[in-house]
């Protein structure tokens, strides 16, 4: 099974519903970037910290950060949300392997 998150704020209620709907979502592309200033950008856009959350709520095997590193659309460096979800995977005990980001023109297979 492949989830698309798209443009996304964060609730618990609505990512714990999919990930029990969709029991073994095998991939998921979830948005990592466009999150500064949260107050202003949270309704629409999540943080790397929200992003694992949503890894964790739905339950995917492996997912792949989204919507950074190519055009300045927040506060943020283009290249900080992949630096943040870094961090707060080591914060988690989440090993990268499970949530990666991606190079321009990178493939995986999975």
């Amino acid at each position: 099974t492949f989830y698309f998150a798209g443009d996304t704020g964060y609730n618990d209620v609505d990512f714990k519903s999919i990930g029990n709907t969709w029991k073994g979502i095998d991939l998921s592309l979830i948005p990592i970037g466009a999150y500064m200033p949260q107050v202003f950008m949270n309704p629409d856009h999540i943080s790397p910290e929200e992003a694992v959350r949503i890894h964790n709520d739905v339950g995917s095997k492996l997912s792949v950060g989204m919507h950074f590193g190519t055009f300045r659309l927040s506060d943020e460096e283009l290249m900080r949300p992949s630096y943040d979800l870094s961090m707060e995977l080591s914060k988690k005990q989440i090993e990268p392997k499970f949530f990666r980001t991606l190079a321009h023109g990178y493939e995986i297979n999975w």
